[in-house]
């Protein structure tokens, strides 16, 4: 299978952000909505190339790791104490994805990846502070993200279910959650009642309004899409404005009132980021992104599988790097079928670390096998002295 380069991203991220910038220029869509979107997605671009850069020049990898993970950890409790501070207060009562950092994805790979290899206190950290707080935000996204990293963890070494070591974590994950349910009952803050309450909202009102809001808006834009010849080949705009439309928007009014439908909209990106490069950017723009995003996860997928399969001959660092980076990559992925991710700069951030660590790694992992001890990607020449 042909891997994709760093240099047929770079040309697919241009091809999608500068002629769907200028389209939507043109169509008179708002200045700052055009500049805001084209920034956010930039930073994903400068965010992947420069890990890159940093990852071949850097001479100590197990340096790189420790601070990129203090930094992770930095990003989660620093966006909780600012909402703590901006709101007077926590009400875990009420609490929801407002104190979620965009590290939470990056964090429950290393949740991930402790279950495979054994982590270290800092680690040990990150992932407890990680569960606790995806505990209090009551928000399925995520969770679903977290179950989707373990789930590929799985699909790319399927006999590692069958390891005792693995089977031993799982077993501490399920009692530290189990333990935490309890503490929950016992103090009687309600997080348990909450999440029931949301698994189960299909069972009580007969449908899901959160979901029904997600599918109303990508059907406006598959509509809006396929409208024209001009709007198939070429999208809608880099800000061209979303809305909920079509049966489950009707639904979703019934159930939660219209006004509420009504005042869901976007620009540019919407809650589906899937469906919004086809909104955007139509076949000629944004389906080639489209399709290497998915590429990039399939390729992550491979990378797991590579790494833990031979990771007795490789540097720890490399490994850890390949399978962090590939797991943020696959976490991303599921989370943006349910959010707009190129719209939010703190994930565009982390996500471009993930996949630039995912680029980094094939080529890492490869040279490492070979003996090589130097090797450049994307045209970062390493140091002389190369990897460690």
């Amino acid at each position: 299978m042909k891997t994709t380069s760093p240099m047929m991203f770079m040309a697919a991220c241009l091809l999608f952000v500068l002629p769907s910038a200028a389209f939507g220029a043109i169509h008179g869509q708002k200045f700052w909505s055009l500049l805001v979107n084209s920034a956010s997605f930039s930073i994903f671009v400068i965010a992947t190339t420069s890990t890159i850069a940093v990852l071949n020049r850097v001479d100590d990898l197990n340096l790189f790791l420790k601070r990129l993970k203090y930094v992770c950890l930095a990003f989660m409790i620093i966006h909780f104490l600012e909402v703590v501070i901006l709101r007077h207060g926590i009400d875990i009562s009420t609490s929801r994805f407002e104190i979620l950092s965009a590290t939470t994805i990056p964090a429950s790979a290393i949740m991930a990846i402790g279950i495979v290899i054994r982590p270290n206190l800092l680690e040990l950290g990150i992932s407890v502070s990680n569960l606790i707080l995806m505990l209090l935000s009551v928000t399925r996204t995520l969770l679903a993200a977290f179950v989707g990293q373990l789930f590929c963890l799985f699909l790319a070494v399927p006999t590692m279910i069958l390891n005792s070591r693995v089977i031993k974590k799982g077993i501490m994950t399920l009692l530290l959650i189990a333990g935490v349910i309890s503490v929950d009952l016992l103090m009687n803050t309600g997080i348990s009642e909450r999440w029931i309450t949301r698994l189960s909202a299909k069972e009580r009102v007969g449908a899901d309004p959160t979901l029904l809001t997600r599918l109303a808006e990508v059907h406006f834009m598959m509509d809006s899409f396929v409208s024209s010849p001009q709007t198939l080949l070429f999208g809608n705009g880099l800000a061209a404005g979303t809305k909920l439309t079509g049966p489950a928007a009707d639904l979703a009014g019934s159930l939660v009132g219209f006004g509420s439908v009504l005042s869901v909209h976007g620009e540019g990106y919407g809650h589906n980021n899937h469906a919004s490069m086809l909104f955007i950017g139509g076949l000629f723009f944004g389906a080639p992104l489209l399709f290497l995003l998915f590429l990039n996860g399939l390729q992550g997928i491979l990378l797991i599988r590579k790494a833990l399969l031979v990771k007795k001959d490789l540097h720890p660092a490399i490994i850890y790097i390949s399978l962090w980076g590939s797991l943020i990559v696959l976490g991303e992925l599921i989370c943006s079928f349910f959010s707009g991710t190129f719209a939010d700069r703190p994930s565009c951030l982390w996500y471009g670390i993930g996949t630039g660590m995912l680029y980094w790694g094939r080529v890492a992992l490869s040279a490492e096998k070979k003996n090589k001890k130097t090797f450049s990607i994307l045209s970062f020449p390493p140091k002389e002295k190369g990897i460690p």
